[in-house]
């Protein structure tokens, strides 16, 4: 069952009430602000949360530069103050967090919500370099956590390495809607 973007405002809001995240850090941001309400609109849940939430930032990763014009543009235009506390970056996610992590850059991260081009091998990936810079109580979130149809890909899509990874680490993972994946731990 597909979520509705009510749906995964509830799912994204419950990430970030339980992590209380200083960062957030999204790895696919806004591609199209007229696409269907669930096609990359994480990225406008997550601001509006901070507006509600100054002592919180956001992180945005994506490798297509269109996304990231798109996503600068509108911070601009949406979010006049608050838009210090945005970041976007144009880049490989796993690459870009490996940079942001060996440097520093990248800490306190509360909430992480990983979009791999449906590739459950990155999705993990990317969780194992980011995973140091995580906090002690974190959540991790992973859209399109469903049967996907794509050859290799499991019925858990581009969740489907990595929840059994956080499951033997401890973490609580869940499936509302069975299209996302929330990870818990703390």
């Amino acid at each position: 069952m597909l979520l509705t973007k009510a749906q995964r405002w509830t799912v994204l809001q419950k990430a970030c009430e339980f992590a209380q995240p200083p960062v957030v850090l999204e790895v696919g941001v806004l591609r199209d602000l007229d696409a269907a309400e669930s096609d990359g609109h994480s990225t406008l849940l997550f601001w509006d949360w901070l507006i509600a939430h100054p002592e919180c930032s956001y992180v945005g990763i994506d490798h297509a530069p269109d996304a990231v014009i798109l996503t600068e543009g509108l911070k601009h235009m949406r979010y006049g103050p608050q838009k210090d506390r945005i970041h976007v970056i144009c880049g490989d996610g796993r690459e870009t967090i490996e940079k942001l992590v060996h440097s520093g850059g990248l800490n306190f991260l509360g909430v992480v919500y990983l979009d791999m081009n449906n590739d459950p091998e990155k999705t993990l990936e990317a969780f194992l370099v980011l995973e140091p810079a995580l906090e002690p109580r974190a959540a991790i979130v992973v859209d399109d956590a469903r049967e996907l149809g794509i050859p290799g890909v499991g019925p858990r899509g581009k969740a489907d390495k990595l929840w059994r990874v956080l499951q033997a680490r401890g973490w609580v993972v869940e499936f509302p809607g069975d299209c996302m994946m929330l990870a818990t731990r703390g």
